[in-house]
């Protein structure tokens, strides 16, 4: 499992820039052209603990991603106000979230608020581009 952990978020720091950027332009993730959140089934869960990235690796893999059309992204709750009219979440929220270009839409979310999130977790989420947070994991 730790193996796995280790080549997939390897690989995907190495190709987060490029995809970021790819997925920053459209409709949804772009900043001048805000989107609202009201609109996506954000499920919230309070974590009283660490956020350790195999919590996040398993959410997602339980999602039964399509690779052809379904983008996981992560990004700082308090970053969310970038892309989004509102934003009631904060930088001790992790929301991560599934995003359909073809329907241009976010077709699941999930936000957990922890105590703090792991070092793995700081640096998949460091990777990111201070004008563009989001973290593709594709």
């Amino acid at each position: 499992m730790n193996k796995f952990l280790t080549i997939a978020f390897t690989f995907a720091g190495a190709i987060v820039g490029g995809l970021a950027l790819r997925y920053y332009n459209s409709n949804v993730f772009k900043a001048s052209n805000k989107s609202s959140l009201k609109d996506v089934d954000v499920d919230y869960e309070e974590l009283n603990d660490l956020l350790e990235i195999e919590q996040v690796v398993i959410w997602f893999r339980n999602q039964q991603l399509d690779e052809k059309k379904d983008i996981p992204f992560i990004i700082r709750g308090d970053n969310l106000s970038l892309f989004f009219d509102e934003n009631k979440y904060d930088g001790d929220t992790l929301f991560m979230g599934v995003y359909e270009e073809s329907s241009d839409t976010i077709v699941r979310a999930k936000a957990i608020h922890a105590k703090a999130f792991d070092k793995r977790l700081n640096d998949a989420l460091a990777s990111a581009k201070p004008d563009n947070p989001i973290v593709v994991l594709k």
